[in-house]
């Protein structure tokens, strides 16, 4: 079962793609901040990281930065979910690794697909 780690501030968001991600069957951790999501990093294995961009105390951009600079985590997938949808940010996000970006407000059916399409990449890879 994929296990994907999942950081976003807003509680309504980190709820509903929670939830549509375990009724795929996913086993999914979700902090609030970018603090909490190197933590949980920090303590356990991930096949995904969906994170947003601004949060409190460390924005996800930092915690891309940092996930791709250890060995351990530099494989895990990185997807961005945020509502920056300025051309600069989402080049940005691909710059420091991530490989995908959605923009908010987002479809249920957008974030399973790439979820789906980036656990089945990074198995063919491991």
């Amino acid at each position: 079962m994929p296990r994907i780690l999942i950081a976003e501030d807003d509680p309504a968001v980190r709820r509903f793609v929670a939830r549509a991600l375990s009724h795929r069957g996913h086993e999914v951790i979700a902090v609030d901040d970018g603090v909490a999501a190197l933590e949980a990093l920090s303590e356990g294995v991930y096949d995904l990281l969906l994170t947003d961009i601004v949060m409190p105390g460390m924005n996800g951009y930092d915690i891309c930065r940092i996930l791709k600079s250890e060995e351990r985590t530099k494989n895990i997938p990185v997807i961005f979910i945020t509502a920056l949808s300025e051309t600069m940010d989402e080049a940005m996000a691909f710059g420091i690794g991530a490989v995908d970006y959605i923009t908010k407000p987002c479809s249920p059916l957008i974030v399973k697909a790439r979820v789906k399409n980036h656990i089945a990449l990074k198995e063919k890879t491991d």
